[in-house]
């Protein structure tokens, strides 16, 4: 597989089409640009990003299990669980916040509705992890440490807000996307800024992040090889 891009690519599949932004989003693990994302892709992308190696398998197996099926245009699952970009919006879960559409569109208003409803007045700017995860976290002294979490839960988290009824895996799914996002971008003041998930949403952040991930990893090596240098 080529290397990680560090741009989002355009779906070269669909050249006359304009990619819509759910596209842009997953473009960063289409490597090659063709419209198909391989479950290598994804433990690669993952890697890139800073995940360990068995995290990163274990998201490439889930995602393309997951992902593969309804991105595709036949009635049989495909041989090597490829996830079609072209088709990636018939794979869009419910219980989200719908920031996409049913086509796989940016909704503008859904997103800045995120932030008027759960973030604090009067900036509406950022999220914290009660806000984000709410009853699905134990606020106790050790979280309220570790993940800077305000001591009392919010109730009407973002997790259990968007949950749609009985829709079990729809709930699972957004909260382990929460909680991706949350560990990639493990701020050092414990909040989600508005600038960082409008970044998630137009597939900027993952080459960002990517980048960083590559010059902390030379910035290892080089100390690694003046030390045996020595």
């Amino acid at each position: 597989m080529s290397g990680i891009p560090i741009t989002p690519s355009h779906n070269a599949k669909y050249p006359s089409e304009e990619p819509t932004a759910l596209q842009k989003h997953v473009a960063f693990w289409d490597t090659d640009n063709d419209g198909v994302i391989w479950p290598s892709d994804i433990y690669h992308g993952f890697r890139a990003l800073g995940f360990g190696v068995i995290l990163s398998i274990m998201s490439g197996i889930f995602i393309a299990l997951t992902l593969s099926y309804p991105s595709g245009s036949t009635w049989y699952p495909d041989w090597a669980f490829r996830i079609w970009v072209g088709g990636i919006h018939k794979a869009k879960h419910g219980s989200d916040s719908d920031v996409y559409n049913r086509k796989g569109v940016y909704d503008e208003r859904a997103f800045e509705e995120i932030f008027s409803t759960y973030a604090d007045a009067p900036d509406y700017d950022s999220l914290t992890p009660a806000q984000l995860f709410g009853t699905y976290l134990v606020i106790s002294q050790y979280y309220q440490t570790m993940l800077k979490a305000d001591a009392v839960p919010v109730i009407s988290a973002v997790v259990k807000g968007n949950a749609d009824p009985y829709d079990f895996f729809g709930w699972q799914a957004n909260l382990l996307e929460w909680a991706s996002l949350y560990v990639l971008l493990w701020p050092e003041d414990g909040r989600i800024t508005k600038k960082d998930l409008k970044a998630l949403y137009d597939g900027s952040l993952f080459p960002q992040i990517a980048k960083k991930v590559q010059a902390r990893r030379e910035k290892a090596r080089e100390s690694v090889d003046g030390f045996k240098v020595k």
